[in-house]
């Protein structure tokens, strides 16, 4: 079985590498990116088949505009949205993508699970 390839977005470096890590050990080929521009330039490029992305509370805004342009560029992206600031608002907004939601603080066999589901997706 191939694993789909994963890219890990969070400005929390320990934070990142931690799910990097977590990803790779249950088999998922991992890359991390810290910025919007990174982001944006690693899924043009179309390597990844799933986004995980963490919503800073700052930039809620900024950071749905830069996942709507992701899925306009590769409309078969699956998009794991995580966060500690999971309001209403944010739910909603990402409802309207079709993106799914984690709510932080998880564990790391939810976080397999939910790309587990998500595998099947995009295989």
């Amino acid at each position: 079985m191939t694993f789909p390839s994963v890219l890990v977005v969070d400005d929390d470096e320990a934070v990142s590498a931690v799910m990097q890590e977590i990803l790779r050990q249950a088999g998922y080929d991992v890359s991390g990116a810290s910025s919007a521009e990174d982001t944006i330039e690693i899924i043009k490029k179309g390597h990844v088949d799933i986004l995980i992305y963490d919503l800073s509370v700052r930039s809620q805004p900024e950071s749905f505009d830069l996942l709507a342009s992701c899925l306009k560029d590769r409309p078969s992206l699956a998009i794991l949205l995580i966060t500690g600031f999971a309001n209403e608002e944010a739910r909603q907004e990402a409802k309207c993508l079709g993106i799914s939601l984690l709510e932080k603080p998880f564990e790391a066999g939810t976080l397999v699970a939910e790309l587990s589901s998500f595998g099947r997706r995009v295989a």
